[in-house]
């Protein structure tokens, strides 16, 4: 349904007398019939077991019930499995196995401090590492969220780390956040760990066990890498939000190459997902103000890139002579961000196009009244004398 909302729903633990005042956390549906939600919020981490077997969810206007079927404490997941279908009001989340670094998320969940007792709230930030290691080597998401330095964030725990734009999925699991000694309900410099959802369904059997049901979503086929220095890195990641949100895949340089890594399987597999290139131009690109962006311009300039090269220049910059035959993408000289934004699509559409239609013959230069055929009695009368002396002949 076009107006279902996603089914997040806060966890009670007395499925005989539920109560939307009486939540100790959150949760999210991934299929019509499977939930994922924190374990520390339905049982013991360290003994492992649960506190209720049967739990109830509230969604918005309803209590559904759900009974635990995979116990997961040492990344503090449990899978619960909804007693009834979910009804058509509500959708399930799409999962996301792959976590793009830094890249923004939003949480919808129900924190104990929340302003509507019936509804859920939503924070946001920024994952900011996808590899992590908490506790007893368990792997997790390092958030950064603006509301946990003033937020109390009791009641999160469950919630989904949604990615994606306008198609939103969970790749995380809030878990836990670093307390402030001062202020325990507030978390250490906006920090909050997710358990990655790539690692719940590496772990759960149960989940392998019915995977099919799971919606998990996947990176689009179609999509950019996007050269830049490291002075445009705001700019690159502004324009891979615009083509994330059109529904394209993205890899930015400077999203995935971090200080001290490798960068140069990182390019690789990049360059392998998505092969077309987007080039930043502008004053600083020739810089080489990093070693990744040096090596990426070395590669379309010797034809290493194996797809199409899209020069997009930002400023009044110059276009190299590698590229100097591709006219470029230009957003200089507009007024204002929607109007860079439709040049910048207009651009890159005109480019997908593989096929140009065929021009027309010109309208006006048409004839629609057919010849006539000549009469044998006015075709003109050759000799063989005649035919000769025009073959070259005596």
């Amino acid at each position: 349904m076009a107006d279902a909302l996603p089914a997040i729903g806060g966890i009670c633990l007395d499925a005989d007398n539920p109560d939307v005042d009486k939540l100790v956390g959150s949760t999210f549906a991934i299929s019509d019939s499977i939930a994922l939600t924190a374990f520390h919020c339905i049982g013991d981490r360290d003994s492992g077991t649960v506190k209720n077997q049967r739990v109830g969810i509230w969604f918005h206007d309803r209590f559904l019930y759900a009974n635990v079927v995979d116990r997961l404490p040492g990344i503090d997941v449990a899978v619960l499995e909804i007693e009834e279908d979910l009804p058509d009001t509500l959708t399930p989340v799409s999962v996301a196995s792959a976590t793009p670094v830094p890249s923004k998320f939003t949480t919808i969940g129900w924190p104990a401090s929340r302003p509507f007792s019936s509804h859920y709230l939503a924070i946001s930030g920024e994952i900011v590492n996808a590899a992590c290691k908490i506790f007893d080597d368990a792997p997790a998401l390092q958030l950064y969220c603006v509301q946990a330095q003033t937020l109390s964030l009791h009641g999160y725990s469950g919630a989904p780390v949604l990615v994606g734009g306008n198609e939103l999925a969970a790749t995380g699991l809030i878990r836990w956040n670093p307390q402030q000694p001062e202020a325990p309900d507030l978390a250490i410099g906006g920090t909050v760990y997710a358990t990655p959802i790539s690692a719940i369904l590496k772990e759960s059997g149960y989940l392998q066990s019915i995977g099919e049901l799971v919606i998990v979503a996947k990176e689009p086929e179609h999509g950019y890498c996007i050269s830049h220095s490291n002075a445009d890195l705001e700019i690159a990641r502004w324009i891979g939000d615009v083509l994330r949100q059109e529904g394209l895949g993205v890899r930015v340089r400077g999203e995935y190459v971090r200080p001290g890594m490798n960068y140069i399987p990182l390019l690789r597999e990049a360059h392998e997902k998505y092969s077309d290139m987007i080039v930043l131009l502008s004053t600083s690109t020739f810089k080489c103000d990093s070693p990744s962006h040096k090596t990426e311009l070395e590669l379309i300039s010797s034809g290493e890139i194996p797809g199409d090269v899209i020069p997009v220049r930002i400023d009044t910059s110059r276009i190299p002579d590698f590229i100097y035959h591709i006219e470029p993408v230009d957003l200089r000289g507009h007024s204002s961000e929607d109007e860079i934004k439709e040049a910048l699509l207009e651009g890159l559409a005109a480019r997908r196009h593989l096929k140009p239609s065929a021009p027309s013959f010109p309208a006006d230069r048409l004839i629609s009244k057919k010849p006539t055929a000549l009469s044998r009695s006015r075709l003109p009368r050759v000799t063989l004398a005649d035919s000769r002396r025009i073959e070259g002949g005596a």
